[in-house]
């Protein structure tokens, strides 16, 4: 069975991961940059499908997908300010 999405996202081109190409020689702070860049990407193509006249379940566990992508974000930033690597 083939799943088509209803939605289709006004930014389908995903620009915003545009420079995410991390060289093989990549710092830890590099890739930190990118994962906290890659789940504000998530969350913003995520806040575009509640945006959508979808069904309430769809937009809570896309709520639910924001929360855990933000709760990810600080971690990682946390992360990157305590210098750990």
């Amino acid at each position: 069975m083939l799943f088509r999405s209803r939605y289709e996202p006004q930014a389908a081109d995903c620009r915003c991961l545009t420079g995410m190409d991390l060289p093989p020689d990549a710092t830890s702070v590099q890739v930190l940059d990118v994962a906290i860049l890659f789940d504000d990407c998530l969350i913003r193509l995520y806040q575009q499908v509640i945006q959508q006249p979808v069904e309430r379940e769809i937009i809570e566990l896309f709520e639910s997908l924001i929360r855990m992508e933000e709760t990810d974000q600080v971690r990682l930033k946390k992360i990157k300010a305590m210098d750990y690597f």
